[in-house]
């Protein structure tokens, strides 16, 4: 009887906000409606229309890294294969220009891999790629966001991915030569594999890693940036110290979510929790179908769809698709 009482005493010392690691079944309302043609992690991720847009990511236990895109079309669940990029990278960013996809730096190639200063440029009608104007310096792991004509590319990893930056930079992708220009305010508490996420035209730098490839340690910080004043503002604290939900945290209906991700010693996490601006608070919400790290997550219609990440851990690649009524989550009815 002494191990089975060890283990008790141990969860009964862990945070409240752990204990679903241990327990949590995922609602049924869950629902598996597809399997991915590559399982992988890390694969940066975007909503357009009724469609799911998926870049890179890692493919096996080796960290091997595929240039392979994809398209994959909620309304008849199938899969179309994109133009390949051009750099087999992870650890970067999206951010939606018109009819254009903006990706910046990232790692290239199995891991620890080959720190990118590049912007790859993903031209969604034509199915082709193009190089935009690069940045200063490689980033790893960076936040990317198009706010009133801007473009933000900020924190991260710099070149040895070990040292967090707190380089700032923006762009005016319409400017005649346009170039990244750093801003005087660096990135508090810089960290990285971070969510970028945008609501009502600020931009939300959630939770992430302070270091990264040789030690690092999960925070629950989270930081806006108001892109008229250049301030940033603390505000309260996730209800948990998380990382790695880089593709898996979104806005919706005037609030920020984020599913999923690394915490508490590299476990993997199915919490699923809300942010609301206005009263400052966060919520705990449902939870995923699975603890997954590095996975991938959007509103889609009326349905949240999440995809991919590794399972439990980095070394068994997640390859559902599921979907939720995104009622199911809010409690509200879609407008």
């Amino acid at each position: 009887m002494i191990r089975p009482l060890l283990f008790l005493v141990f969860i009964s010392t862990l945070p409240l906000w752990l204990h679903p690691l241990i327990s949590a079944k995922p609602p049924a309302s869950w629902q598996k409606i597809g399997t991915s043609t590559l399982p992988r992690e890390g694969v940066t991720t975007i909503a357009i229309g009724d469609s799911l847009y998926f870049f890179g990511g890692y493919i096996n236990q080796q960290f091997d890294v595929t240039p392979r895109a994809e398209r994959y079309d909620i309304a008849t669940k199938s899969w179309h294969k994109l133009a390949d990029m051009p750099f087999a990278v992870t650890h970067l960013g999206v951010a939606k220009l018109g009819d254009d996809l903006w990706l910046n730096g990232g790692l290239e190639g199995t891991f620890p891999g080959i720190p990118l200063n590049t912007i790859q440029i993903y031209h969604i009608k034509e199915d082709r790629w193009s190089l935009g104007p690069a940045l200063p310096q490689p980033a790893i792991s960076a936040g990317l966001a198009y706010v009133n004509g801007m473009l933000h590319s900020f924190g991260g990893t710099q070149a040895d991915n070990q040292t967090n930056s707190t380089a700032h930079y923006i762009l005016d992708p319409k400017a005649k030569n346009p170039s990244w220009q750093k801003l005087n305010t660096e990135v508090p508490q810089p960290r990285t594999h971070s969510s970028t996420v945008v609501l009502d035209d600020q931009i939300y730098l959630i939770g992430g890693e302070f270091g990264h490839r040789i030690a690092s340690e999960d925070t629950s910080m989270l930081h806006r940036f108001d892109p008229k004043t250049q301030h940033w503002q603390r505000l309260a604290d996730l209800p948990m110290d998380a990382s790695h939900h880089d593709n898996s945290a979104f806005a919706y209906q005037n609030k920020i979510y984020v599913l999923g991700g690394k915490s508490y010693r590299q476990l993997a996490i199915d919490n699923i929790i809300s942010y609301d601006p206005a009263t400052n608070q966060w919520e705990q919400k449902i939870t995923l179908p699975a603890r997954l790290i590095a996975a991938s997550a959007r509103p889609v219609g009326d349905r949240l769809i999440a995809a991919f990440g590794g399972k439990e851990s980095y070394k068994h690649l997640y390859d559902g698709i599921w979907q939720l009524p995104i009622a199911t989550l809010t409690g509200q009815t879609t407008p």
